[in-house]
């Protein structure tokens, strides 16, 4: 707080003398005998010199993009010293959660959420700040420069009073804020019958017909989920809406268990779609209503929209769906695959395209039928995420054609086509006749969810403009410790785009995956080591036995292992490499050798590897067979692996001997299910997840002796689960303030769109 007043009073002084700094960073401010010095004015000498206004009448975006404010993003021409302020809450900001407000792998990406997201309040992340520091920073994040205080002096003299606040104060006799009806934002029994009242609102503008004055209203609510339910965006994936808007799929986790639920605009209730528990990939209704069709890891199925079992239709990994009239389907097999068409019936499978692995396509993926009911929408994927194209295949001719480059998840409606660049929701005129965009994409401004390596955007248009979407921010994890009664406590203490996390086998450390890169975390120190810094994608975090180097994946576009020291102090080194696809998952205790899982082309298998020698030596075949067989892990004494595998038609765990062909044979361990096996330190114990719960067996594998499962106390919202040391778990898990619980919808979208909006 004192470093923060001192430059705020910095400031203060410059603009009370016509001076804007216009880039405040970390950088740029000093400690000089325990005093903050603001230093660098070296753009306000520019500007100045320059002539004041002459400099930036073309619209130069002047700053650094993580700490630079709204207006200078997009090249006002008229900046005042209410952009220094934004800075410095900026700065602020960082200080106390240790990231920037905005974050993202690219400069566009930055600026994207500096212009269409809000920041998350600072006290969410780290409950010890004072709720004055975390109202002060916020308002000085606003924006619209009107909203941020009018002076330097006015945002220190806020974070010294206690009292500050920003919220709308009561006042005595005065009634109520009437809240919008159409927000439903409690789970009560009240928000229930106020949500069952906005269904018949909506039904009603959903069936007067698109030439009525009233469909043309553009109307915001939220669909919220049961009590117990949760959206996980990173296992729901988007929702999907009928095309006349009526219908809505949702991916829902309850009890840890992703499973998709019908939910009709003008009923106030879910109905569960039987047979898609651990359904994996993009679901999509058939344009008569009647049929959604889903896909799970090993099937792709039909299920009546009136409820009923599924019907399974073909072999399918990851199914990205749609529909082309009410016989058939396009669809993708695997992620490394590209389209597949078939009968509605199952029958007449045949391949549409293949990616080309030498011009670096990963695969082709999330498909849309166009109106011409010829051509097919799709984005054709590869890394990182932003190098993507979106193209469109003519069923008749088999032609394909770039529509737009530098994006992913093209999504047509009305005239327009939405996708995803720099993780914000770009839009454009689309002419759907000669297949190309009339104007340069702009941002939609929509705060949408978005997972850059799956590809997808949590949103869905339908034919009537109706719009369906997850709100961003979903994907920030915290991390805690529990101990086996249950109790937590912070491991970290604030929360943050976690993806991975593993604790050092010493117990010294945390390897995390966050924001999409690999860094180490030293626990006595609170300090975090960057070890990556690409465009790409990093996960699979796993641990050298002596807890010096951290092994991780990154799609380039096939996932290649690599590792690296956990202090940084020498260069990454490629690991492993070849055409197939590469997850690490264990290494012996003697650090001679390495588990990974091959997922490429379709069923999972797992292979050992030699850590000696170059990056594209042979490897040799550990466990196999039908289904998948993947989270391998060596015991503490690498006599043993323990593993997941879906043979039976869902996953269990298993234990076999290392090598393989010495005795005895492979044994169960889990009875009910299981997934992501890890040993206890003693080699005493094996521990799984199922069901929102952590399990843990006794084992004595030399004389095939296996205990009874017993479940550890549950733990809400849990992502992923690692095993220190000391027995306790390090559990990643979704912030409750952070969990989603309801789909946004937008009745009429078009409608939000401007032409100053679409020209800019």
């Amino acid at each position: 707080m004192r470093i923060a007043r001192e430059v705020a009073s910095a400031l203060d002084y410059a603009h009370r003398h016509g001076v804007i700094h216009r880039d405040i960073k970390p950088e740029n401010i000093l400690l000089h005998e325990d005093q903050a010095l603001v230093a660098d004015f070296g753009i306000a000498l520019a500007v100045s010199a320059a002539g004041g206004a002459r400099m930036t009448q073309t619209g130069l975006s002047l700053g650094t993009p993580q700490y630079m404010a709204p207006e200078q993003a997009v090249g006002e021409r008229a900046i005042d010293g209410r952009a220094d302020i934004y800075a410095v809450g900026a700065v602020l900001y960082e200080m106390l959660v240790g990231e920037a407000p905005f974050t993202g792998p690219t400069v566009q990406a930055i600026v994207a959420r500096v212009m269409t997201e809000q920041p998350r309040p600072v006290t969410g992340q780290r409950r010890s700040v004072p709720g004055n520091v975390n109202a002060a920073v916020l308002k000085a994040l606003e924006k619209i420069p009107a909203d941020r205080f009018t002076s330097a002096a006015e945002l220190s003299r806020a974070l010294a009073t206690a009292g500050f606040d920003t919220s709308p104060a009561k006042v005595d006799g005065q009634p109520p804020v009437k809240q919008d009806p159409l927000r439903i934002l409690r789970r009560s029994s009240v928000a229930w019958a106020i949500a069952g009242l906005c269904a018949v609102a909506v039904a009603a503008l959903l069936w007067r017909g698109s030439a009525s004055e009233t469909s043309q209203t553009v109307a915001h609510l939220s669909v919220e989920l049961e009590p117990g339910m949760e959206l996980d965006p990173v296992r729901s994936g988007p929702p999907q809406l009928s095309d006349d808007g009526s219908m809505l799929i949702i991916g829902i986790v309850a009890r840890n268990v992703s499973q998709l639920y019908l939910r009709r605009l003008a009923v106030d209730s879910l109905q569960r779609v039987e047979g898609s528990a651990g359904f994996n990939g993009g679901p999509a209704f058939s344009p008569d209503g009647r049929w959604i069709a889903f896909g799970t890891r090993e099937r792709l199925f039909k299920a009546p929209v009136a409820g009923g079992p599924p019907t399974a239709l073909g072999a399918a990994r990851w199914a990205q769906i749609t529909w082309v009239g009410n016989d058939a389907l396009v669809y993708t097999y695997n992620y490394d695959t590209g389209l597949y068409r078939m009968s509605a019936e199952g029958r007449d499978t045949a391949v549409l395209t293949r990616p080309d692995r030498k011009r670096g396509e990963l695969g082709h993926w999330w498909p849309q039928l166009l109106p011409d009911g010829d051509h097919i929408l799709f984005t054709n994927y590869t890394t990182p995420a932003d190098n993507s194209r979106i193209e469109v295949l003519s069923l008749k001719s088999g032609e394909r054609r770039v529509v737009a480059e530098r994006g992913y998840f093209g999504r047509y409606a009305d005239g327009h086509l939405l996708f995803v660049r720099g993780e914000a929701i770009m839009v454009a005129p689309f002419d759907v006749r000669r297949l190309r965009l009339d104007s340069s994409p702009a941002p939609a401004g929509l705060d949408v969810s978005v997972i850059a390596s799956n590809g997808w955007a949590g949103l869905s248009v339908a034919r009537n403009g109706t719009l369906a979407y997850l709100r961003g921010g979903s994907s920030i994890q915290e991390l805690v410790w529990m101990d086996q009664r249950g109790n937590f406590e912070p491991a970290i203490d604030s929360a943050a785009k976690f993806s991975a996390a593993v604790v050092s086998p010493d117990g010294r450390r945390i390897a995390v995956v966050r924001d999409g890169d690999v860094w180490s975390y030293d626990r006595a120190r609170r300090l975090f080591v960057r070890l990556t810094r690409s465009e790409q994608q990093e996960g699979d975090l796993v641990w050298t036995p002596d807890s010096r180097e951290v092994m991780y994946q990154r799609d380039v576009p096939q996932y290649d292992v690599f590792k690296r020291t956990a202090d940084a102090s020498r260069p990454e080194e490629l690991v492993l490499t070849s055409k197939d696809d590469k997850e690490p998952t264990s290494v012996s205790p003697d650090g001679a050798t390495l588990l990974f899982g091959d997922p490429s082309g379709g069923d999972e298998d797992i292979w050992a590897v030699s850590m000696k020698g170059a990056p594209n030596r042979a490897r040799q075949a550990v466990a196999g067979g039908q289904g998948n067989q993947s989270e391998a892990v060596f015991s503490p004494d690498g006599k043993w692996v323990a593993y997941q595998s879906s043979e039976s038609g869902k996953d269990e765990i298993f234990l076999i001997p290392y090598p393989s062909d010495r005795g005895p044979v492979r044994q169960q361990v889990s009875t009910q299910g299981g997934e992501s096996p890890r040993w206890s330190p003693d080699g005493k114990m094996i521990y799984y997840r199922i069901a929102g719960r952590v399990f843990r067996v006794t084992v004595n594998p030399g004389a095939g002796e296996i205990g009874t499962p017993e479940a550890l106390p549950p733990i809400d919202r849990m992502r992923f689960v690692s095993i220190a040391p000391d027995g306790r778990l390090l559990v990643g898990r979704t912030p409750d303030g952070v969990a989603s619980h309801s789909v946004n919808v937008i009745l009429n979208w078009p409608g939000t769109l401007t032409a100053a909006a679409l020209a800019r």
